[in-house]
């Protein structure tokens, strides 16, 4: 029997072996050296920032703000949405363009610069 191939899916290939590459295997290699010791595989350099109050206190605070954030933005993003879906394509060209055009002003204010 023969395999199934997606001819499309194999346009990324180039693509997924570039990531792998470039992304995936300078993680793995950071994530192996994270447990090598002077002896040997170890679990130290963990134990040693999990029992630290302080480091608890970081990861508490970076929780803390990533909820408020995401929290900021589903209650600002999600009515924005839901007015460009209903919106006629005039008002919808006029609020899309009031959303992006902050965004870019500092590529421009850069690129004149």
């Amino acid at each position: 029997m023969k395999a199934w191939r997606d001819p499309v899916a194999l346009l990324a290939m180039p693509a997924v072996l570039y990531l792998a590459l470039v992304y995936a295997l300078p993680l793995g290699w950071l994530l192996a050296k994270s447990f090598a010791g002077a002896n040997g595989p170890t679990l130290q350099p963990y134990i040693d920032f999990f029992s630290d109050p302080f480091d608890w206190n970081v990861i508490a605070n970076t929780l803390t703000i990533a909820l408020w954030v995401t929290l900021a933005c589903l209650v600002i993003g999600y009515p924005a949405a839901f007015a460009l879906a209903r919106a006629g394509a005039a008002l919808q060209i006029a609020m899309l363009v009031a959303i992006i055009l902050p965004l870019s002003v500092g590529v421009v204010v850069k690129a004149f610069a």
